[in-house]
């Protein structure tokens, strides 16, 4: 049912175009010239305007070149002329009208021209409406694209902000693995990092939605490990089922649905790989996704080798510090492996507190230097089977003063002269050198505290004989919150049975 606006300043006229195309089924409303036709033409939208063009007022010329100029979307114009005007109505339908009738006319002829306006305003309306869902598709397609720009850039941007803020190669890898598989909707991510050129394993860590799928497809995931280490490349199968290597069958039959392997580079060396799985029914991955998987491993690769020269750096620095340790427990053979065990003890403890990466590294190297000390002290007086005098027994007492002066120059050990200074202060604050009491003295050196007591009392010593686990076990709980910290000495404690 169309809307119909009629303009004539003859009433007869209007009344019978009212009455006709009325019983046509459309909604009809009048107006006596093109002044009142525009003031209805403003208020409500028309499918047709059938205008005289001679009319007080404003014409239908005028009203017809206001609504082609005033209305974004085109109203069909029917212009009603005499014979006299005929001239001027052609004029206006190659101007963008839709016809004009000469009067007086047929009813026929005005019921057909009106017809052929309307079906051709309608076709309109639908090409138009066509056109508007095309471009509306498309710019829905291109906010879809852009939406997954601005994720993928976000991603890469936040895992590199993560990863270049620590040398955990840990936490890296862990990073790496669920911003990979989050990124491309994956079931599974999985890393493997080798040791340099000897490609024996030195990690191997992997995320998957189900838990089963870690063991379910380590052949397959053999196999196309194989594939891109022999050929130095990358494999994108966006579907198993079709695109297959040399073995269609084992393909064939794996279960997976889609898979992606990236080598992890590293100046031309592969230093790892990144594989990626999803099960049949799941999004197949894309080349789009490939690659942006390949810039994530590509970003990643950095990070990971500086983390790996920073553990080879920690190792030598390691091995440093217990060359260093080895050489001063030489001058006392009774002592001989004291700090190697006071800093497995030590981590026992530490490991309970879940301490991170670099504290467990701190502390390690701390509990084994924490008697360094001891290096500038005579070994006559180290190895005395009698009682010290009370002149002997302050030079004792001063290593670990002597001990935090030495290790202080060591940047690296970032509170090791204050930690190593108070590993024998008492929790009640009876202990030397400078009597803290309980959390004012460092954590570290209320660990080591406990971890140094329960070797020394499990240790032969020239003036005295060790005792068996069960009784250092319970002296230390009987001189918690004495000497030691109540808690660190459950901890200990629980560790040591465990």
């Amino acid at each position: 049912m169309s809307h119909i606006l009629i303009v004539d300043d003859e009433r007869g006229i209007r009344e019978s175009l009212f009455v006709l195309l009325s019983e046509e089924g459309h909604n009809i409303d009048t107006a006596s010239d093109g002044m009142e036709a525009w003031q209805l033409l403003k208020k409500r939208p028309y499918d047709l305007v059938l205008t005289d063009i001679r009319m007080p007022n404003m014409t239908g010329l005028d009203l017809f070149e206001q609504i082609k100029e005033k209305f974004a979307e085109k109203i069909p114009v029917i212009l009603l002329t005499s014979n006299g005007s005929v001239e001027t109505a052609v004029k206006a339908v190659k101007d963008g009208a839709s016809d004009f009738i000469i009067k007086p006319f047929e009813i026929e002829q005005l019921r057909n021209a009106v017809n052929v306006a309307l079906k051709r305003e309608r076709e309109t309306l639908k090409q138009s409406l066509k056109e508007q869902e095309v471009h509306s598709r498309r710019m829905e397609n291109a906010n879809k694209r852009l939406d997954q720009a601005i994720f993928e850039l976000a991603i890469l941007h936040e895992t590199g902000k993560t990863i270049n803020s620590t040398l955990e190669i840990n936490k890296i890898v862990s990073i790496i693995l669920e911003m990979a598989r989050q990124s491309v909707s994956a079931d599974r991510a999985r890393i493997i990092l080798y040791k340099g050129e000897s490609k024996d394993v030195l990690m191997d860590i992997s995320y998957s939605v189900d838990d089963t799928q870690a063991s379910r497809y380590l052949t397959l995931d053999s196999y196309a490990i194989e594939w891109v280490m022999q050929r130095q490349e990358g494999l994108l199968l966006e579907d198993i089922g079709r695109m297959r290597l040399n073995e269609p069958d084992f393909w064939t039959c794996s279960g997976l649905g889609s898979l992606m392997v990236v080598p992890i580079k590293r100046k031309n060396q592969t230093i790892g790989i990144m594989l990626i799985t999803n099960l049949p029914g799941k999004k197949k991955f894309t080349e789009k996704d490939f690659q942006f998987i390949s810039t994530l491993v590509n970003q990643a690769s950095i990070a990971i080798e500086n983390a790996q020269l920073y553990e080879e750096l920690q190792d030598h620095f390691a091995d440093t510090i217990r060359a260093l340790v080895a050489a001063m427990e030489t001058k006392d053979s009774y002592t001989f492996g004291h700090s190697d065990r006071v800093t497995r003890y030590s981590m026992m403890i530490a490991k309970q507190l879940n301490f991170s990466l670099t504290e467990m590294r701190q502390l390690e190297y701390i509990s084994l230097l924490h008697d360094i000390g001891k290096i500038g002290i005579e070994e006559e007086i180290l190895k005395k089977p009698d009682s010290l005098t009370r002149k002997e027994w302050n030079i004792v007492k001063n290593h670990s003063v002597l001990g935090g002066s030495i290790v202080k120059p060591i940047k690296f050990l970032l509170a090791g002269e204050e930690i190593i200074r108070h590993h024998h202060e008492w929790f009640d604050g009876t202990g030397y050198p400078d009597g803290l009491e309980g959390e004012n003295i460092p954590i570290y050196s209320r660990i080591i505290s406990v971890a140094d007591a329960f070797d020394a009392m499990t240790s032969e010593r020239p003036y005295r004989k060790s005792v068996n686990d069960a009784m250092a076990l319970a002296e230390l709980r009987r001189c918690a919150g004495e000497q030691f910290d109540p808690k660190m000495v459950e901890l200990f404690i629980k560790a040591y049975q465990q």
